[in-house]
């Protein structure tokens, strides 16, 4: 498997390398910039290029809407990676926050000018984004962010379009495992479904327990001592519970061990 990795990083490095504007059918924009648009997500942007405004949507993957508009669309995407609809929302703003950073500093498109449809009074078309010899699509399914899905063509370098959904497939499985992205957030959901129920209500600790902020990961804030008085909020995975306290003249909401509070 590392000697298959390296070598589709190889053969990546050079898909955009010699290849001229009009070749084998692609346009080529260099130094192409992103244009702040509210539908701009993680696989569709706004693009200033060419002296141009395009809309480009990404060949071979699918990132989660950023918005419930089309809620069928939404729904099987969640249904897809193992979500709610409302975690996958989250997800498909965290891919277009990616996305944006991915190519805040130039890129350069590789397009055929195939129509990607869309709801725009403007045509979108399908396209490879490339900044710093990486591929946007690959980065996306790389953290989780992205399916491998939908629309994908033979590379600008010949290298056929199948054996990039088979190297895309080989990224995003490794991201599955290593639970990155919408993987890491359906790991989270499951836990908490199925975590054993924590009553509600106020108790004193009877030990000095470590509470941990509610972040992914969590972030250790300090020790609440013995006799501190807490209210149990419920059950945050199989191992912690969500709490409240005071503290400073603050309300403060974290987690903690369930063995911390003896349950």
């Amino acid at each position: 498997m590392r000697r298959v990795t390296y070598r589709y990083a190889a053969f990546w490095a050079s898909v955009f390398l010699g290849v001229a504007a009009g070749e084998g059918g692609w346009t080529v924009y260099e130094d192409a910039r992103l244009i702040a648009h509210p539908y701009n997500d993680g696989d569709s942007v706004h693009v200033r290029a060419g002296g141009g405004h395009f809309i480009f949507r990404l060949y071979f993957v699918d990132a989660p809407e950023t918005d419930d508009r089309i809620a069928a669309r939404v729904a099987e995407q969640a249904a897809v990676f193992g979500l709610d609809t409302q975690s996958a929302l989250r997800l498909g703003r965290e891919a277009a926050a990616f996305t944006d950073a991915f190519l805040q500093d130039g890129f350069t498109v590789y397009t055929r000018m195939e129509d990607a449809m869309g709801q725009s009074e403007r045509n979108r078309y399908f396209a490879l984004l490339e900044a710093d010899g990486r591929d946007l699509g690959e980065a996306l399914a790389e953290a989780g962010l992205a399916r491998v899905y939908g629309k994908w063509t033979d590379l600008p370098n010949g290298v056929k379009g199948r054996d990039y959904v088979r190297h895309l497939d080989r990224v995003a499985d490794r991201a599955r495992r290593d639970g990155r992205g919408a993987w890491g957030a359906a790991r989270s959901l499951q836990l908490r479904r199925t975590a054993p129920q924590a009553e509600a209500g106020g108790m004193t600790l009877l030990r000095a327990t470590a509470v941990y902020t509610l972040d992914d990961p969590p972030r250790r804030l300090g020790v609440l001592p013995r006799g501190a008085a807490v209210r149990v909020l419920g059950a945050e995975s199989m191992s912690m519970v969500r709490i409240r306290f005071d503290r400073d003249g603050e309300t403060v909401e974290a987690q903690c061990r369930r063995t911390g509070l003896g349950l």
